[in-house]
């Protein structure tokens, strides 16, 4: 097909208008009523807004073989190869393109996608009629494009209403700040689409005047044109936790490859300074660019954080603004306190030390929150039970496994087991980790120090996503020794310069 002559044509409305020729001649061949009869019983599918929150990276990688603009990018894509390639590379989610005439992708393609990986599939497509959202769920898609500029407001409520009736989410694409207020109850994720769909000219800077007008709470993605790791660390930076991105991979005639290449330049260890409490302190941790800093809401514990201490909601927001996250670590907090806890600090990752139960930890993470639950090791420790528990049959806590908070949990933390709750300074047999065959990822703590840097390095784990740090790193309790910090993290960061970077 010979590329759009942007000048001359209003590429979206040729596509819209093509596509309601498309649906009705689909309709004519299957009948609604019978894809509607179909879907009934069908289970809700993948969360890709929960997948973008837990996610280190937030990419939506997409299946794309052509565009109307530039015509072939890939035209011998099989999606065989290139959708697992994806998913192993470390993908958030996969969006396969429908449309045939301009994108050279098919109803099959998603069909096919489903079959072959285990995450979120978003269908791309131009979605206009309620058809096309039980089309969709037959599928096997997970999440529904809706763009605003080919919807009027009401359109959007029904085909969002219809597709959470169906357990799909949906994605609403603006590219205005006026579009924002297609925004309803049925929107999981809002878009913004750096590229002007009636003549395909893209610049990504959309998504960065946009972001102080978008919904408070929405999980952002930021659409078209992007390439750049710095450049998704600066839209990280404004709030975006998704990005979605075709032909920066297919264009180089190995998807996988090339994703797995920008997941390694954005996937930093995750390096979390634990047990601060003393502004001055905290802002000189800070400087050091840790991934997160921990805040101890545990009473009896010597690094608690006092009403005296000056950490306040603004604090926390400061760190947020430098690219940090601030995590809230408490032990058997009744639910709603902490959850008055979470919202009164403006803390979005907790980890949890005590003895709660999968349900509880599920709970959270269904609340929009990244799940940190810690496991005390001793010689014995359960990692890999062959079958998860039910809660209800669970007689003591002791006998869960990480095993049975798989898919409740945002990450795993393994911890040396002692008489109190954390900063022992003492190391456990890292070599038990071996029997953990899970598939989330966990951060090693328990003993680690300026000492400890080659062993680190021996240390490897496909799901080590990095490391804890605390009493061996104090002047005193709750207050850090900025310059030992500081050699750790520079020695470490020379280390994975040169060898593969720690990824989930």
């Amino acid at each position: 097909m010979t590329p759009i002559d942007n000048s001359a044509v209003d590429i979206l409305q040729t596509i819209v208008t093509a596509k309601r020729l498309e649906v009705d001649a689909r309709r004519q061949v299957v009948p609604i009523e019978h894809l509607s009869s179909q879907c009934a019983g069908l289970t809700r599918g993948l969360s890709l807004k929960q997948a973008l929150l837990d996610s280190p990276t937030g990419i939506i990688a997409e299946f794309k073989r052509k565009s109307p603009s530039k015509g072939y990018i890939f035209e011998g894509a099989k999606v065989s190869e290139v959708v697992p390639a994806y998913a192993a590379a470390g993908c958030a989610g996969i969006s396969v393109l429908t449309d045939y005439p301009f994108f050279g992708g098919s109803i099959r393609d998603l069909k096919q996608a489903r079959s072959l990986v285990n995450v979120p599939l978003l269908r791309k497509d131009f979605i206009i009629d309620p058809y096309q959202v039980y089309e969709s769920k037959l599928l096997g898609a997970d999440v529904i494009l809706l763009i605003a500029a080919i919807l009027t407001p009401d359109e959007a409520y029904d085909l969002g209403e219809l597709a959470h009736e169906l357990g799909l989410e949906v994605l609403l694409e603006v590219h205005t700040a006026e579009e924002l207020a297609y925004v309803s109850r049925y929107t999981d994720m809002v878009g913004v689409n750096n590229r002007r769909l009636q003549s395909f000219h893209t610049n990504v800077q959309t998504s960065f005047d946009l972001a102080a007008s978008l919904p408070e709470g929405i999980v952002l993605v930021s659409e078209s044109g992007l390439g750049e790791a710095s450049t998704l660390k600066e839209l990280r930076a404004v709030g975006y936790r998704g990005f979605l991105m075709g032909e920066a991979f297919m264009k180089t005639g190995q998807p996988g490859a090339a994703l797995r290449s920008l997941v390694n330049d954005l996937t930093d260890p995750f390096l979390k300074v634990c047990g601060l409490r003393e502004p001055a302190n905290i802002q000189a941790v800070a400087d050091l660019k840790p991934t997160h800093l921990g805040f101890i809401f545990y009473p009896p514990s010597p690094r608690a954080v006092r009403p005296e201490d000056g950490v306040t909601p603004a604090l926390l927001a400061n760190l947020k603004a430098q690219g940090i996250t601030p995590v809230a670590v408490v032990v058997d907090e009744p639910f709603d306190t902490l959850l008055t806890l979470l919202k009164t600090y403006g803390f979005d990752t907790v980890q949890l030390h005590g003895r709660e139960f999968p349900s509880y930890c599920a709970a959270l993470k269904e609340q929009g929150y990244t799940v940190i639950k810690a496991f005390s090791m001793e010689s014995q420790a359960p990692l890999a039970s062959t079958a998860a528990i039910p809660e209800k049959e669970a007689i003591l806590f002791e006998s869960l496994s990480p095993a049975d908070y798989e898919g409740t949990c945002s990450y795993f933390l393994f911890d040396t087991k002692t008489p109190g709750k954390g900063g022992s300074g003492q190391r456990f047999d890292w070599s038990q980790l071996e029997a953990y065959q899970g598939s989330t990822g966990f951060l090693l703590s328990g003993g680690l120090g300026p000492d400890t840097v080659e062993d680190l390095l021996a240390f490897t784990h496909p799901r080590l996503a990095g490391y804890d740090l605390n009493s061996r790193f104090e002047l005193a309790p709750g207050l850090k020794d900025v310059s030992s910090l500081r050699t750790f993290k520079n020695e470490l960061g020379r280390s994975l310069s040169t060898t593969s970077p720690v990824t989930i």
